[in-house]
């Protein structure tokens, strides 16, 4: 009797000890899943944030958006394995990011496996926007030197007080009495400069699609209410539409692009600037009916 008790008291321990080794080995395979996984997670966010600055510079600058990607990657926990660029709709408007990593492992040395590699990828694309919302009413003429993506540009950022300027003509364009305001509302006719400045300083409040639109007549750039709200948005974005004249003086409708002029530390990419913070405009009218637009560095 004895000796058949020391016998399956000496099995349980046996058991007990197998039990606890495999307990412990799924603890220690959760821990380092787990680990992996977030490890994984993290690379994904890498991809993502690379993959995003990137496409800032496309589709006009694939060595920039190279630099920019592995600048953010590096700066998101790093890992860069490729940079690579396709086309989708256009040249070059596409970039694909993949980062890869060594992920260690924690208990899962004790079985022999030192570290796993994890790896993400992330796609991104430029392209020219169909809609815009709480868009200012002065527009671009799609023939503004700053538009056409000549040598020379960038057109902002430089050193010089005179090379910090962006002009926007306000001259009379395509139909007697357009002087480059838009209705935004779609209307014909007139609108008043409080409600042209109430649209510069809030910008309209609805989508605007690519298309035509009436100009608004008269000089209501020179109206006080404008002024005003030009000085109040300061140091702000400001989304100005880009068009192409009619090629009729009859009726007064004028095609609409997409273009955007950011207000700040401006940098062209196609027919849109990216924003820095660190920057303010500042407008004056000059004598020849000109919208000057003026970059300032601040600290």
């Amino acid at each position: 009797m004895n000796a058949r008790a020391q016998s399956n008291q000496g099995q349980a321990t046996v058991l007990t000890v197998v039990f606890l080794a495999v307990l412990l080995g799924m603890a220690a395979l959760v821990l380092d899943f787990g680990s992996w996984y977030r490890a994984d997670r993290d690379t994904q966010s890498t991809a993502d944030s690379a993959a995003l600055a990137g496409a800032q510079a496309l589709p006009n600058d694939t060595s920039e958006a190279a630099s920019l990607a592995s600048s953010y990657a590096g700066k998101n926990g790093g890992g860069l394995d490729s940079v690579k660029f396709s086309s989708s709709y256009g040249t070059d408007d596409t970039i694909n990011v993949a980062v890869k990593k060594s992920a260690p492992g924690i208990f899962s040395k004790l079985f022999g496996v030192n570290s796993v590699n994890v790896g993400s990828k992330a796609t991104a694309r430029t392209a020219l926007i169909s809609s815009a919302k709480y868009v200012a009413p002065i527009v671009v003429k799609n023939t503004h030197p700053k538009l056409l993506g000549t040598p020379g540009c960038p057109c902002f950022g430089q050193k010089g007080s005179s090379k910090n300027l962006t002009t926007i003509p306000l001259n009379r364009n395509g139909a007697p009495g357009a002087f480059d305001l838009l209705n935004l509302d779609g209307t014909k006719g007139g609108t008043s400069g409080g409600r042209l400045a109430d649209w510069m300083l809030k910008g309209y409040d609805g989508y605007l699609d690519i298309g035509q639109f009436y100009s608004d007549p008269g000089a209501k750039w020179d109206d006080s209410h404008l002024h005003n709200a030009l000085d109040a948005r300061i140091g702000t974005t400001l989304l100005f539409p880009v068009y192409a004249p009619p090629q009729l003086r009859r009726p007064r409708k004028q095609r609409l692009d997409h273009g955007l002029f950011h207000r700040s530390d401006l940098e062209r990419s196609a027919v849109h600037w990216r924003v820095r913070p660190t920057a303010e405009l500042r407008r004056t009218f000059s004598p020849a009916n000109r919208l000057v637009l003026e970059q300032r560095k601040t600290r």
